[in-house]
């Protein structure tokens, strides 16, 4: 029986478990990604354009495939978060 990823991937004192990708289109559009522990897309139909780069790595001006369609990233910010410690969360 395979191994189910885990969600969200520890960064500093957090465990993001979704970016918000800001697309460079017209008008502009965003994409939420939720991530494994290792800072891949759990979205098997989200990946980065770059073969071998994390999603986490992904930052502004790079580009990512969504349903076979490369898009180009305007923005990056962590959608969702939990502290390490109880009490500091981000939801977006």
């Amino acid at each position: 029986m395979p191994i189910e990823p885990r969600s969200g991937f520890i960064h500093k004192d957090r465990i993001v478990y979704a970016l918000e990708y800001e697309l460079a289109t017209e008008p502009p559009s965003t994409l939420i990604v939720w991530l494994d522990d290792t800072g891949n897309s759990l979205q098997p139909m989200v990946q980065p354009a770059e073969k071998g780069k994390r999603m986490v790595t992904v930052k502004p001006g790079d580009a990512i495939i969504h349903n076979g369609q490369e898009f180009c990233v305007a923005k990056v910010a962590v959608y969702r978060s939990l502290g390490l410690t109880p009490g500091a969360e981000i939801v977006g």
